[in-house]
């Protein structure tokens, strides 16, 4: 059965219907994953534009190299290699797009490990947020606080980045403060919060981290292909992939130094591949909050005016907000977003639709 599928894709390698098939009988037959993945290198060998090839290297390259901390889908050095290889693959022709696909899935955002960001409590009440969306429902994640009533999402979606619960025997706040917050996760303590009385609040809070975590030889072979998609885009300017993904290489290598630049391509993007220009706003939308974020001291007030934000990422690290001005802003898909500003005293604007959130 295996070596008939070969033989059906050596005459049609786009046949998806072989492709899924193939999986089944790969599963059922004891093929190892290192066997998988040599027949993924001979696939796209013969032909870099085999998209499927690409799709199935993703899937078998966490298993056969995976990171050994967890949070990579793959370790460093093969992650260097792929890197190479795809890079010869997509220059090759700038306008096929598979090998474009398996580039932006190396250079993907990582799921961070879990950490509480951000907690404010009262006398009556505790709020906390965290890095990744966490069920208050989930058996293998748990948070110890002041109090035994139950969590709940501040939003009321199974899932969310705010938790809260109320309590009624705390007799002030420095008694909240003295006892820690306790992250638990598969049983074992992961993270101790021990908060700070400000006023009537005790809080706690992390400096969030939106930059990658390459090593050094990584990050050389990423500054050698944003030099090859910027002679490629002086030869083409307005192609789409290349564009792209020198944005996701200038936030890999150094979000800073390249957020002028990021900020022109999206723009350019949203112009030259219009179908997609509201993907394109809300990516840009995403990038213009994390370099606020990043700037922001907790105490000020946070604002954003006339940034032609289209929606409001990371609105959980505005737990601590007192006051936030998001005036001239396009952020009417983000409204249920706005529950994490749980104790804003002042947002502009003031959107009659708020009261959908419970601001």
């Amino acid at each position: 059965e295996l070596a008939l599928c070969d033989k059906y894709l050596s005459y049609d390698e786009r046949n998806f219907h072989c492709w899924d098939y193939r999986r089944f009988v790969v599963k059922r037959s004891g093929v190892s994953a290192e066997e998988e993945l040599k027949f993924t290198d001979d696939k796209i060998a013969e032909n870099f534009s085999n998209y499927s090839a690409w799709h199935l290297r993703s899937n078998l390259l966490p298993q056969v190299y995976p990171d050994p901390n967890g949070l990579k889908p793959i370790e460093d050095n093969q992650h260097k290699h792929e890197l190479e290889l795809v890079a010869s693959a997509a220059f090759t022709d700038p306008y096929d797009q598979s090998a474009w696909f398996y580039q932006r899935w190396l250079l993907g955002r990582h799921t961070p490990e879990l950490r509480i960001t951000h907690v404010i409590a009262t006398k009556k009440v505790v709020c906390l947020s965290f890095n990744r969306s966490v069920s208050p429902m989930s058996p293998d994640i748990m948070v110890k606080a002041y109090g035994e009533n139950a969590w709940k999402t501040v939003d009321g979606e199974i899932s969310s980045y705010v938790w809260k619960r109320t309590f009624t025997d705390a007799t002030s706040v420095s008694e909240v403060a003295k006892v820690p917050v306790e992250l638990v996760v598969g049983g074992d303590v992961r993270q101790s919060a021990s908060l700070a009385v400000d006023g009537e609040q005790a809080r706690y809070w992390e400096q969030p981290v939106f930059e990658a975590s390459f090593s050094p030889g990584v990050t050389e072979v990423l500054r050698n292909v944003l030099d090859s998609c910027q002679t490629l885009l002086e030869l083409e300017p307005d192609t789409k992939w290349p564009l792209l993904t020198s944005v996701s290489l200038m936030q890999a290598i150094d979000r800073k130094k390249y957020k002028a630049e990021v900020l022109k391509y999206l723009d350019l993007l949203a112009k030259i591949d219009h179908l997609r220009a509201n993907y394109y706003s809300d990516l840009k939308s995403r990038c213009i909050m994390e370099h606020q974020l990043e700037e922001w001291n907790v105490g000020n007030d946070f604002c954003l005016v006339n940034s032609a934000l289209t929606a409001l990422y990371h609105s959980q690290y505005l737990l601590p907000a007192r006051r936030v001005d998001l005036r001239q802003n396009s952020l009417t898909r983000s409204l249920p977003r706005f529950a994490s500003l749980q104790f804003c005293k002042v947002i502009h604007p003031i959107i009659k639709e708020l009261w959908w959130c419970g601001i």
